[in-house]
């Protein structure tokens, strides 16, 4: 079942942010960033179950080739994408996004 894709702001925030940072490092690498991106998003919108799940309704994708995750919530025709976070980072500042929807 391929659900439909939501965002909260702050996930959509957190992607500009970093497609913003890799393009200032190099011409055309947010553009690969931001395309990567996008096949795991198909990938969530089919199968989000092959993730990890970490907490109850909360999975993580790991990103290989950057160092990111995307958080996201799976509901029965959606998936919410809850944040991309570094993974060298403290998670602590964008949990309380996983309650909020």
């Amino acid at each position: 079942m391929i659900r439909e894709l939501r965002f909260l702001d702050a996930a959509i925030q957190d992607l500009q942010e970093i497609a913003d940072y890799y393009g200032q490092e190099r011409e055309g690498l947010g553009l690969e960033f931001l395309s990567l991106v996008n096949d795991y998003m198909k990938i969530i919108r089919s199968t989000p179950e092959r993730f990890e799940k970490i907490r109850p309704q909360i999975r993580r994708a790991t990103m290989k080739n950057f160092s990111y995750q995307i958080f996201f919530r799976v509901r029965s025709h959606f998936v919410k994408i809850v944040a991309v976070h570094h993974n060298h980072r403290d998670s602590a500042g964008f949990r309380s996004r996983w309650a909020k929807e």
